[in-house]
């Protein structure tokens, strides 16, 4: 019988592949697109993507964080949280179907209402194999979970490719979504068997009452931090062009493929994980030290390599174009840097059921990010990502910290904090040191090449004279893995 180690490095090694492979194809996607479609059609599929990613938000209604916590799910509430989700989802796309035309008019671009109109179908889709999705998780079935997200992927990558290649312009990304997930609910549906012999035509929001006790502050917690995580491309393509609002949504897709790759392995590991562990607080805390120590150590050097040679990536993914926006893409890799580790708070939200917690933390980080929005909007576009992004998140870093971490586990601030220190410390180290060979007037390719040996040799010989109880523990995960 597997263990729970045995369990969770199975769990880091095909939620690593899928990570890494699902952030590489989606990169290559946007790479090529970018040299087809203009930066006013990535804005204005920027504008859709926040009327699905809400709508999603509803049709879950945090039943998915109730079926991760609760650990004795009987045949009926699986059938009842399945009905439910598939109901919701018609009635969500189908209000937004309707309302398509009002937004359309609000951009002052009849392509916006019809883009959402398809997109809306996109939220039917995925209600239908939520319930799927997640029991593979809670089930810690990594390895079929990250197949069918690695080959949903794939498809969306190739078919909108192809689509964009015949003239199918800003369309190519709505059907390649489309495609992608009706490929990925047919898989998810029919690859559970174990689930759908426990489902029927069963319906009773009775029998999962106790689930929305739970997923009721998950659903307006998940909300607000919608808004908040959304405020930035809200305001944007509210005060500036569909073409800034392109701009910024390619360098913010680039920033987070990073944010993407690695806290998905720790987090679809962690919270399953350390649901089992909940009644042990000394246990959690420990385990939750070992996260940010290791999300810390893989994160931060790769963000500040980012910020460092921002130009010629931008230069080889999208094109010469796309290098004026070198100093965007730095702001945002120093945010993503931040927020890639700031964002395991939610891990013990859901671990512990304290979604309470997560609703207050998200709307005091809702209200300051709507005051630094407002007091920055007539700034320059530049200066103003700067205050939205940056500052928002270092006058919620500490709030964060309180409202959640301390309440839930025996963990000191300074603790916490150092955890991150030593990785970042050494990873702005090692970018000083390899910064100025960058200015040097050497060939692009060879210049990131000394760059990179010179900040990675700078990096893991720090690393492991500070830090080397955290690199040992990755490498012996790395060496399993491998």
């Amino acid at each position: 019988m597997s263990t729970l180690a045995d369990n969770a490095a199975k769990g880091v090694k095909w939620t690593g592949l899928s990570s890494f492979t699902n952030a590489l194809v989606k990169l290559v996607q946007v790479s090529i697109l970018a040299h087809v479609l203009s930066p006013g059609d990535f804005g204005l599929i920027a504008i859709a993507y926040i009327f699905l990613s809400l709508g999603d938000i509803l049709v879950d209604m945090g039943l998915t964080t109730a079926v991760l916590h609760f650990q004795n799910i009987s045949s009926r509430q699986y059938s009842s949280i399945f009905w439910a989700n598939a109901i919701i989802g018609v009635l969500i796309g189908a209000i937004i179907f309707l309302f398509r035309n009002i937004i359309a008019d609000y951009y002052h671009d009849s392509v916006v209402g019809s883009v959402i109109g398809w997109l809306s179908l996109n939220i039917v889709l995925i209600s239908i194999s939520r319930l799927h999705r997640t029991y593979l998780q809670k089930q810690l079935e990594f390895k079929k979970m990250s197949i069918i997200e690695m080959s949903g992927s794939l498809v969306m990558c190739v078919g909108s490719i192809i689509l964009a290649i015949n003239g199918f312009g800003v369309y190519s990304l709505v059907y390649g979504t489309l495609i992608s997930s009706l490929f990925t609910t047919i898989f998810l549906m029919v690859s559970v068997p174990s689930l759908n012999s426990q489902l029927s035509f069963f319906l009773s929001l009775k029998s999962i009452k106790e689930f929305y006790s739970v997923g009721l502050y998950q659903l307006f917690g998940s909300i607000v931090e919608f808004f908040s995580r959304e405020i930035d491309t809200m305001f944007i393509s509210s005060y500036f062009s569909l073409t800034l609002l392109g701009y910024y949504t390619l360098c913010k897709q680039l920033a987070q493929r990073i944010f993407t790759v690695v806290n998905p392995i720790i987090v679809k590991v962690a919270v399953p994980t350390l649901a089992l562990l909940q009644d042990n607080p000394k246990a959690i805390s420990d385990a939750f030290v070992k996260m940010i120590r290791v999300a810390s150590t893989i994160n931060y050097p790769i963000y500040i390599l980012l910020a460092i040679v921002s130009r010629e990536v931008l230069r080889v993914l999208y094109g010469s174009a796309y290098i004026s926006q070198s100093s965007l893409l730095t702001l945002l890799a120093i945010y993503y840097s931040f927020l890639s580790i700031g964002s395991f708070t939610g891990v013990l939200v859901v671990v512990k059921g304290k979604t309470k917690n997560g609703l207050m933390l998200n709307l005091i980080r809702l209200s300051i990010t709507l005051c630094v929005c407002f007091l920055s909007q007539r700034l320059p576009f530049l200066e103003y990502v700067a205050a939205m992004t940056i500052g928002t998140f270092i006058l919620t870093f500490y709030v964060g910290f309180r409202l959640t971490i301390k309440r839930f586990i025996p963990l000191s601030f300074k603790r916490y904090l150092n955890a991150q220190i030593v990785p970042a410390a050494a990873a702005t180290l090692a970018g000083l040191v390899a910064w100025p060979i960058w200015n040097f007037n050497l060939d692009n390719v060879l210049a990131f090449i000394i760059v990179l040996v010179i900040f990675m040799a700078s990096y893991v010989s720090m690393s492991f004279l500070f830090n080397k109880d955290t690199m040992r523990y990755i490498c012996q995960k790395i060496k399993i893995a491998v």
